[in-house]
Formats: structure tokens, sequence, C-alpha cells
């Protein structure tokens, strides 16, 4: 059955199971809607809207793809069902492809390791947006697809040539592929080096991939200039993001701060999603890997731990360096995970590694679970003040007239209890454009919503002021 791919049937029933374990992790957080994808989904043409917004960031691969939807008019449902087996097929095939270009084993610590890449706590930023699946799978896929022509007996000058063109198709789906390519480079030394390979084939695999991703970027960045100078629609505002190599210097320090605090020093602010035990705990299998690294003698143990720095090092994604505001956002940390993965797989060949393995595993579906279930409550209370909203513009409003609701939102979030980094979880009224889409996807398409101006809500300091208004009601959240 998976012969003709180029497996052997159990190879691919295992890739089936990861496929399936994938789709486990990712479904639940398809339930309720991100602040981005409600928008999205209320608007007339979704993906005129969001093509334009990813063409806006640079990101031409999958402004196609939302070309291509918006004129076959692919209903929304169907769109989704697409992001989430593109996805989960994403997250399967980049450590399918991680094993079989370190030529290790899909083994039941293989198994344990895609379960720690998995349910990594900061990979619930990337997955509650599920309108980005698709530019997270493009660029897992690409990343793939070099990693195995990396591995290929293929000249080198061929491998740079085609891994450059992966590379700019990837990263014209999103800009984390850089990251996601370090940590699979990574990942893939760790796997070698622990198998007693020479650490020059490993290095020269992992610069060849670099090579590709250096030579994508150029072609990238000269296509991006390309459409904007040929006037293309959707290119007209790129970049969208302020960015350039002068802000890296200015970004150095929070960057180093943000190392910091990703490992509860100077502050946690990933704490919901990544809990002390859990930075604890993924220590603690580090010491694990180091000592079994020292078995393989001093340049092992050395090389082990300049793979382990390497990986904190790259942990903010130095792509967030380039841009004028500096946003080290969960999900462009997230590909931390398949390192971890990889780490998990190598430790696991003793009983006391496994041990841990598993305790770590556990301990992630805990905070996985904890935090879906906050995004559900945040979703319950978010719906209950639209529906008041709905009724008291309602009550104000003449008989046969559609109420009217004013919204006067900012970026003070709704929160139940939890502190929500960055736009992990955010309420529905903690956007501008979220707010009006909620109320009116709540209230059915009865009632008519609009943003205020800034006028009538700029000296509100109550969490809520409701204001009776003719035909309606203006409902102003705290302003900052």
């Amino acid at each position: 059955m998976f012969e003709c791919f180029g497996v052997n049937n159990q190879q691919g029933r295992i890739f089936l199971l990861l496929f399936i374990l994938a789709l486990l992790v990712v479904l639940p957080n398809t339930l309720i809607f991100s602040i981005d994808e409600m928008a999205t989904y209320m608007s007339g043409r979704p993906f005129y809207g969001l093509g334009a917004s990813q063409a806006g960031d640079g990101r031409y691969s999958f402004a196609t793809l939302c070309w291509v939807f918006d004129r076959i008019g692919l209903g929304y449902s169907s769109f989704a069902v697409l992001s989430v087996v593109s996805f989960a097929f994403g997250l399967a095939a980049i450590y399918a492809a991680l094993l079989r270009t370190a030529q290790a084993a899909l083994t039941p610590a293989a198994i344990i390791g895609f379960g720690a890449f998995l349910t990594f706590g900061m990979s619930l930023d990337q997955m509650q947006f599920v309108g980005d699946y698709m530019s997270y799978a493009g660029a897992m896929l690409a990343v793939g697809a070099i990693g195995l022509l990396a591995s290929s007996q293929a000249k080198p000058l061929g491998v740079l040539a085609l891994g450059a063109i992966l590379f700019a198709f990837g990263l014209g789906f999103y800009q984390s592929i850089l990251q996601i390519t370090g940590y699979f480079i990574l990942a893939v030394a760790a796997l070698q080096i622990a198998r007693g390979s020479l650490w020059k084939p490993v290095a020269a695999r992992g610069a060849l991939m670099a090579g590709c991703a250096v030579f994508g970027s150029v072609i990238y960045v000269a296509v991006n200039e390309t459409l904007k100078h040929a006037g293309a629609a959707w290119y007209l505002n790129y970049p969208v993001r302020t960015l350039g190599l002068s802000y890296v210097a200015v970004n150095l320090r929070p960057y180093l701060l943000t190392i910091a605090q990703s490992i509860g020093f100077a502050g946690h602010p990933y704490a919901s999603l990544e809990p002390g035990v859990v930075v604890l705990l993924i220590f603690a299998m580090i010491v694990f890997y180091l000592r079994r690294s020292a078995g393989l003698g001093i340049s092992g143990l050395v090389i082990a731990l300049a793979l382990v720095l390497a990986a904190l090092c790259i942990f903010p994604d130095p792509a967030n360096l380039l841009l004028a505001l500096y946003w080290p956002s969960p999900r462009s940390m997230c590909a931390f995970g398949l390192f971890v993965g990889a780490i998990m797989y190598i430790i696991c060949r003793d009983r006391a590694g496994m041990m841990l393995a598993l305790i770590l595993v556990a301990a992630q579906i805990a905070v996985v679970v904890k935090n879906q279930g906050e995004r559900f409550e945040q979703w319950a209370a978010d719906t209950a003040v639209a529906q008041q909203l709905i009724l008291d513009a309602d009550q104000n409003s003449s008989a046969g007239t559609t109420p009217t609701i004013t919204l006067g939102v900012s970026w003070r979030n709704l929160a139940i209890d939890v502190p929500q980094p960055y736009n992990y979880g955010l309420s529905m009224f903690g956007a501008a454009w979220s707010a009006p889409a909620f109320v009116r996807y709540i209230g059915g398409g009865k009632v008519s919503v609009a943003v205020d101006d800034g006028k009538a809500c700029t000296k509100v300091q109550k969490n809520l002021s409701i204001t009776p208004v003719s035909n309606g009601i203006i409902a102003c959240f705290a302003q900052n």
C-alpha cells in the first residue's frame, strides 16, 4: 500500500500513526475561533482578506493559495478541514524526515519523542490559529524535503540549487522556517552524534542545509520585491511590518532577555504555556543527554553541549531580531519542540531516561489540557458578554429595526484568571478586528456592529461601560 511512496508497509503504518497522533492533538484547538480567524470567517470574502494580509507579510506561497481559494469560491469549512489535515501531515512529515535524515529507526522511543514535539507548550499558540495551519505546514514540508535531499547521494551543487528553491517556497509560507531549519539541523546532529557518527560529515550536511537557507532567502527577497515593483495589488504595502538589519542591534538586548525569561530567569512571561515544572523536566532531560554524550568521550560531550547552547540561542527566533517591533510570541518559538523530541529519543535508551521522558510528556499534556480548558472558559465568558450587549441593544431599539452596537475596544483583555502571553487565548473583545465580528457572529447577523471612532470611549476607565443611544448602545471597554 505504501510502497509506491518509497517506504515499506511498516514505515507507512508508523507514519500513519504519527499522522493520527498529530490529528488528535490538533483537533481540540479547532473547536473555537481565534481572534484572527473570527475576523476572517465573518468577512465577505475571507480568502481575499487573508491573502492580502499574507502578501503584506511577504508570504507569497500562502497568498497564492488564498488567491486560488478565492477564485474557486472555496467554503471556509472546507478550508478549515484542508488546513487541519495539512498541518497534521506537516507535523508527522517533518518528524519522519528528521528520523530518516538522521538514519534513526521509527521505534517506540521515536513515538515518545514525537509526543514531546506535539505537546510542547509554546506550540499551543501556533495551534490556536487554524487559518495559519497551511502556512506552518508548508514551511515544515519544505524543511523536511531539504533534509532528505541533503542526506541523499545528490551532488552538493544540485542540492543547493533545488534546496534553495524549496526553501524560498517554504519561506513564502512562513518566516519561522528559519528557526525550523535551525532546529532540524541541530536535532539531526544530536541523533547522529549520539549514534557514534563522525562530526565532520554531520557538520557538512548541516552546512549544506544552511546554504540552501541562505540562497533561498535571496530568492525570497527577490520574489517579493519583484511582485511589489510589478504593481501586484496585494504586494503594494509589502512589507507591512517594518524590518531590516538596522534593528538587530536594538533588539539584541531584549532577545537575550527572552532567552533568560524562557528558562525562568528575569521573570517568566510564558509560564502559562511552559510552567516551571516543565522547564525543570526539560533541563533534567538535557542533563541526561549530556551524561550519555560524555560516554562518547570529551569530544562527544563538547559537541552535545554546543548543540544545547545553540538550541537555546535560537529559541526566541532570530527572525525577530529584524523587526522594528520585537515580538517574541510563543508560536515563533515552538520549533524548539523538534529538538526536545530528538533529545528524548536519545535518552529513552535506558529505563531512567524512558521514565523521565514519559513524565515530561505527561506534564506537557496536562499543560495542553489546562490551557485548552481556559480557552473554552474565555470563549464562554466572551459569549455571555456579547449576548448581554445584544440584549441591551435590542431593548433600546424600535420594533422592526436592526439594533446597532458601537464598540470601543483596546488591547485590554477580558481574561478570566490566567495571564495570556502575547496573543494566546486572547479575548474576542481584546482586538478591534475580532470584537465586532464576534458580536455579529453571536447575533446571527441580526445586529449591526460598528467600531467607535475614538470619540465616545476615549476616557472610559470602567471594565465595561454601556450607554443607551438612539436605536442601540455604545459599549466601551476600558481604554489604555
